[in-house]
């Protein structure tokens, strides 16, 4: 049974990585940005066509793409965490700042 999940998440992890948007990977395999949106964010699940042309844009088999590493569990948490974060407004992302500062110095 194919992994959405893991599929998701390397998709994601890839793309950050590679610094390619989701627009570079829709316009490549001719779907919407809005797919690859929605992909990534677990609201639908790839067809076929589109897992194929997402693996060949990365130059991945799917072997590759699907192996969950040693440190998966850890990616999947800090892409979760960064997801978070992304939808924080600016106060917010400062306010966070200031306090994993103030905890880094009581940690030093």
């Amino acid at each position: 049974m194919f992994d959405y999940e893991t599929f998701r998440i390397n998709l994601k992890l890839s793309r950050k990585k590679l610094k390619i948007t989701q627009e570079d990977i829709a316009n490549s395999i001719d779907v919407s940005v809005k797919t690859i949106s929605r992909i990534e964010n677990s609201e639908i699940e790839p067809n076929l066509p589109t897992v194929i042309g997402i693996l060949n844009y990365l130059n991945c088999s799917v072997e590759q793409f699907m192996t969950k590493t040693d440190d998966y569990e850890r990616k999947t948490i800090i892409n979760k965490i960064n997801d978070y974060i992304d939808q924080l407004s600016e106060d917010e992302k400062n306010m966070l700042m200031k306090m994993l500062q103030e905890y880094n110095k009581g940690v030093d």
